[in-house]
């Protein structure tokens, strides 16, 4: 294939992961002071689908996480993720409760960070979410069987 340019290239219509690109890594100059040509998967630079987190841990005013389904995408080393469910909750003896789930891809720390949305409670939860657990904060005394909850994520892998 030597002299034949990559726009004179049958164009794929379709690409799976386990591909290639062609990608010029500038730290390693043992090619060119400019870099050295390089494949990569297109795996390792994007793709995206679905996931079956483990919820647990469910403690203090939360209890019962259930899943209904899970996505992710993931750019480079940078992963997003959505998880949609339901839980209980019980604010009664608790102004607080948690529960852990687990990641699609093994992180490089546990530092995500993200936001959690949750409907049938009429506002009164704050939600958040750092590293590994989804929280659940409320001032006001009162219990809500099967809240619908939508996560969004992200962290970093290695």
């Amino acid at each position: 294939m030597a002299g034949i340019k990559i726009t004179d290239l049958e164009a794929l219509s379709v690409a799976e992961s386990a591909d290639y690109l062609c990608i010029v890594d500038v730290s390693d100059t043992s090619q060119s002071p400019a870099g050295t040509t390089k494949k990569i998967e297109l795996g390792n630079v994007a793709t995206s689908g679905t996931w079956t987190p483990t919820l647990n841990a469910a403690e203090d005013a939360c209890s019962n996480p259930q899943l209904i389904n899970a996505k992710y995408s993931r750019v480079g080393n940078i992963v997003t993720c959505t998880i949609y469910g339901t839980i209980d909750l019980d604010f009664t003896s608790f102004t607080s409760g948690f529960f852990k789930f687990t990641f699609p891809f093994t992180p490089s720390t546990y530092n995500a960070i993200g936001a959690c949305g949750i409907r049938g409670t009429n506002g009164q939860v704050n939600t958040y979410i750092r590293d590994n657990t989804i929280n659940f904060e409320s001032f006001t005394t009162y219990g809500f069987s099967g809240a619908t909850f939508t996560a969004i994520f992200q962290y970093e892998i290695d």
